[in-house]
């Protein structure tokens, strides 16, 4: 019975991988400056889309090496994907990418994602020391009259303050 249920699930998310995806990431507001979005099965098909909305960098990742990147925004074309698909004619490389999921009992061995940074300016970043901070400054000594020593200026400091950064 699991030889069957691997062959099955081998054939299943072979067949599932074979549709286009449309990759985007929308909306990324201030607070977050990166998104990783993937497919389901953590593979992206061969001719899929790759959406990059303004303010944003596409970095696509293909087994955990980083394959492209771009920061110009448009709709892309994935064509160098290391999974085949029957929809750009790799009939025979899709038989043989089932026959390897059916050795990782109907899994993907592959892992696929595009990583979307947010290269807008964020503003309004508040910093701050929540405590003062002790700091002894020897530039400024304090003579001790009565053990004839130096001692050095014991000053707390605290900060606080806005900044800005982009990616």
């Amino acid at each position: 019975m699991g030889l069957i249920k691997a062959a099955a699930s081998a054939i299943g998310s072979t067949m599932h991988d074979q549709w286009k995806e449309a990759i985007r990431c929308e909306n990324m507001t201030n607070d977050v400056l990166m998104v990783k979005r993937t497919t389901p099965n953590g593979v992206i098909s061969n001719k899929s889309t790759i959406i990059v909305a303004p303010g944003q960098c596409a970095i696509i990742f293909d087994n955990g090496r980083v394959i492209d990147a771009t920061a110009e925004e448009g709709v892309y074309t994935f064509d160098s994907s290391s999974t085949p698909s029957f929809f750009a004619g790799q009939f025979g490389a899709v038989f043989k990418e089932m026959w390897q999921r059916f050795t990782y009992n109907g899994a993907s061995a592959k892992q696929q994602a595009v990583f979307f940074f947010n290269t807008k300016e964020i503003i309004d970043n508040k910093f701050g020391t929540a405590a003062p901070i002790p700091f002894q400054d020897w530039s400024h000594p304090i003579p001790n009259q009565m053990t004839n020593t130096l001692t050095p200026l014991r000053v707390e400091v605290k900060c606080f303050g806005k900044y800005t950064f982009r990616i």
